[in-house]
């Protein structure tokens, strides 16, 4: 089970297309942020748990950039 979803940009896709390419990793930053927001301070995380948060969240943002910068 993977924890991100990855976006096949392509070279040349109309606004729809990249519209409809970030959407579903839109929604999984969305829940994820909001999984996060919701964690108790006391609630303790291993460096490794915390890292993964941190990594997914950092490769969704950056495949939803990719898709929107891509001409």
């Amino acid at each position: 089970m993977h924890s991100t979803l990855d976006v096949k940009s392509q070279k040349k896709m109309t606004a729809e297309e990249i519209l409809e390419e970030i959407e579903y990793p839109l929604e999984n930053l969305q829940n994820l942020l909001f999984a996060f927001s919701k964690m108790k301070v006391d609630d303790g995380l291993k460096e490794q748990e915390f890292s993964a948060i941190i990594n997914t969240l950092h490769h969704q943002v950056v495949n939803i950039n990719r898709a929107v910068h891509t001409k």
